[in-house]
């Protein structure tokens, strides 16, 4: 849906170009980079997922003041970003006519893509591009491949995501420390938000479908003659089936935030005035300990990839976070749920085994 509300954007003249994240070119240092598109085919080029930390600066410098009109995409912290770029800066404020946001649950560090690739049997040094999200016929939404390629491959090496660590969202493996502090979910400040509707009635089709939230009237008749025409398919959810699909973020964002703050403020650190009044009153034991080992794994994810980068050994990572992960699973699903803690361990064996072949 980001990508087919771009194209509309361009194809009917209300905007000239889109200004979105796609794969960089070799040489760049980068897999990913903040791009300019002036075409369908290019906005095609650069429409799936990327959970990889970038910045937009370069693309707005290139676009500065060239008398065009553009679209936006990003997460929603580029969003508020550049809401505020165009408050500061009035030739880019009326550049900048459309935001599109994107649902987050937090921002990767770009050893994200690394980490993932190398345990898929691509080494950094050697590492060309991936795929995030590497969709499966006849399996849930939610459950898909993690792909990457070396420059010496003629073929994308795929892994099940879930069978990879770091592949679990919720351990926050490789987030960046800003998102400890964000509570921004559904980009609020963008003219239309995208994310993934994980909801029963929805996660079947693998093909993946939209949770949208429009707050532009321009885009709602956009979708409006979508669905007349029969290409989209638009289905009206209340707010809290909204909010549903975004269960464990709102948790993590709002309960989880409340727990940080307040871990911060104890320890004599600095922290932004939030929405979130710091506290872990009402909060379970368990839900504190869940919190907390999640920062932990979060830092430690960054450190001890560092590490293995330094010593060219992937099993440096995997021994320190794989007894984070355990301890995870421990703490959130408890002697009541062995049997899937059982078959995580299972599935991580399996993914060690087919590295170290």
């Amino acid at each position: 849906m980001t990508s087919w509300t771009a194209a509309q954007l361009l194809a009917r003249g209300l905007v000239d170009g889109v200004i979105h994240v796609g794969a960089a070119s070799p040489g760049q240092g980068e897999l990913f980079t903040y791009q300019v598109s002036y075409n369908l085919a290019d906005i095609q080029l650069k429409r799936k997922s990327a959970y990889y930390s970038t910045t937009m600066a370069d693309a707005l410098a290139q676009i500065r003041g060239d008398g065009r009109s553009y679209a936006v995409i990003g997460v929603p912290c580029f969003i508020r970003a550049a809401r505020l770029v165009g408050e500061e800066d009035p030739v880019l404020g009326k550049q900048l006519k459309y935001h599109l946001g994107l649902v987050c649950g937090h921002l990767k560090s770009q050893w994200f893509a690394e980490s993932m690739a190398w345990q898929a049997g691509v080494k950094p040094d050697a590492l060309e591009s991936v795929d995030f999200r590497v969709k499966a016929k006849h399996r849930s939404s939610n459950d898909y491949d993690f792909g990457a390629k070396g420059t010496d491959d003629s073929y994308l090496s795929t892994k099940p995501t879930q069978a990879l660590v770091g592949g679990n969202w919720g351990h926050g493996m490789f987030q960046l420390n800003a998102c400890n502090y964000c509570d921004d979910i559904f980009a609020e400040t963008a003219d239309v938000v995208f994310g993934d509707a994980w909801l029963p009635e929805y996660k079947s089709d693998s093909r993946g479908t939209n949770v949208v939230i429009s707050r532009n009237e321009n885009l709602n008749t956009i979708f409006a003659e979508g669905q007349a025409q029969g290409i989209l398919r638009l289905d009206e959810l209340p707010a809290d089936r909204v909010a549903a699909s975004q269960a464990g973020n709102f948790r993590h964002r709002r309960i989880g935030l409340a727990v940080r703050l307040a871990d911060d403020i104890r320890e004599g650190k600095s922290v932004p005035l939030k929405r979130i009044a710091p506290g872990i009153e009402g909060v379970s034991a368990r839900r504190l300990d869940l919190i907390r080992l999640r920062r932990k794994m979060s830092e430690k994810s960054l450190q001890s990839f560092e590490s293995a980068k330094m010593e060219n050994n992937i099993n440096v990572f995997l021994k320190t976070m794989l007894p984070l992960v355990r301890k995870y699973r421990n703490v959130e699903f408890g002697g009541a749920h062995k049997r899937i803690l059982t078959d995580y361990k299972s599935r991580l064996k399996w993914a060690l085994a087919s590295l170290r072949r």
